[in-house]
């Protein structure tokens, strides 16, 4: 028998072949293409949802970034098992930067406070607390300077994550949190400018992570050989990424019910609006949905070991969640604007599926088995650090 066949099925995973890449690449340009073409109808809608989509797949990409840097800090088999993956998903973060263009272009499309400009009299007399906002933080020119300033962090961080310097990576960690949780605010949470979360920034994280986890989890079960049964290596890693999964889906939950109950504790009218616009005009169903198949399921599902210590299994588990990540961002982000419609819902689905096409095109270019010497040092940090239990 040959050596790969005695040598764990978790490190015998083949790239997909580049054909995929290049058709994914092919069905991203032809679906941006198409919002492109309706954008001449419908600017405004196209520009929603083009935001929808991107920050999806920016939360995954995310996602992958923090969990690499994590892994720097901590080691684990869990990380060196899917290193390779954390990689592709961070080598997307190149054409995200690319693909933030568009939205530049179209931010007065999107968001209120870009209508007006700095010390607008009017808007200081009509609506004081806006124009507060806009005069010190929510204005064109400091948006796009600290976007390129989150760029900027996040590609330092990625070159960090990628040579696996531990003390560097704690710093960068916490650059990329911080990064993370403005982007959200700019990007998201001012859609709604007279509202405001603390905890806004923490469910962009824990969904990012969840994304990742699971996008990883998808990638190991679709592209590893089948489990033998004395594989039990494969096995306790595989166990160790459920762990992890299911700790991050308590993670997003967390925040996500923390939000809502100091919410509804408080019940004052600039806070309660955001989840009243999320209670009616069957928002409502979104949020139980939401409720039963982000964390009940996947909680109860997660807690079986035998189910977790199988690729194949948990893969379909991972893959449901990521269904759900889109839901759940969708039922975050679309709410907030106002006559969307089916038209928009429609344009929502295209914008996620484009840039998503061209995001897994990109991920499936991109990966490859690490080099001897990164296995090499990757196994040496999961025996000096120990798995996940």
């Amino acid at each position: 028998m040959t050596t790969a066949a005695h040598s764990p099925a978790i490190e015998n995973w083949r790239p997909p072949a580049r054909r995929a890449a290049a058709i994914a690449f092919v069905v991203g340009a032809a679906l941006l293409g198409l919002c492109l073409i309706l954008a001449l109808f419908a600017p405004q809608r196209v520009f929603q949802a083009y935001l929808y989509g991107y920050l999806y797949w920016w939360t995954a990409t995310m996602g992958c970034l923090a969990l690499a840097l994590l892994h720097n800090l901590t080691g684990g088999a869990w990380g060196s098992a899917i290193r390779p993956f954390l990689y592709g998903g961070i080598a997307t973060l190149a054409v995200l930067a690319v693909m933030f263009l568009p939205l530049t272009l179209g931010l007065p499309q999107i968001f209120e406070w870009a209508h007006f400009e700095r010390f607008d009299p009017a808007l200081a007399q009509d609506d004081p607390i806006l124009a507060d906002k806009v005069n010190h933080y929510l204005n064109i020119p400091f948006f796009l300077v600290r976007a390129v300033v989150y760029f900027v962090i996040w590609f330092g961080a990625a070159a960090i994550a990628r040579r696996g310097a531990r003390r560097a990576s704690a710093l960068a960690l916490s650059m990329v949190i911080l990064g993370i949780s403005f982007a959200s605010i700019d990007w998201g949470m001012s859609l709604e400018p007279h509202w405001f979360s603390t905890i806004y920034g923490g469910l962009f994280l824990a969904g990012g992570a969840v994304s990742a986890m699971a996008l990883s989890i998808v990638s190991v079960g679709a592209l590893s050989p089948p489990l033998l049964p004395h594989d039990r290596r494969s096995a306790d890693v595989t166990n160790d990424l459920g762990n992890l999964l299911l700790a991050f889906v308590m993670v997003w939950t967390y925040f996500s019910f923390s939000q809502f109950i100091i919410i509804w504790s408080g019940n004052l009218p600039e806070e309660n609006v955001w989840y009243l616009r999320r209670s009616v005009h069957g928002w409502q169903w979104v949020a139980i949905a939401i409720a039963l198949f982000h964390f009940a399921a996947p909680f109860l599902l997660l807690l079986s070991r035998d189910l977790k210590r199988n690729p194949k299994t948990l893969m379909l588990v991972a893959l449901g969640l990521l269904v759900m990540r889109s839901i759940d961002l969708f039922w975050i982000i679309v709410p907030a604007f106002e006559n969307h419609g089916w038209t928009g819902f429609l344009l929502d689905f295209l914008a996620l599926a484009g840039i998503g096409a061209i995001w897994v095109g990109v991920y499936c270019w991109s990966l490859k088995p690490l080099p001897e010497a990164g296995r090499h040092h990757a196994k040496r940090s999961a025996k000096r650090k120990g798995a996940v239990a």
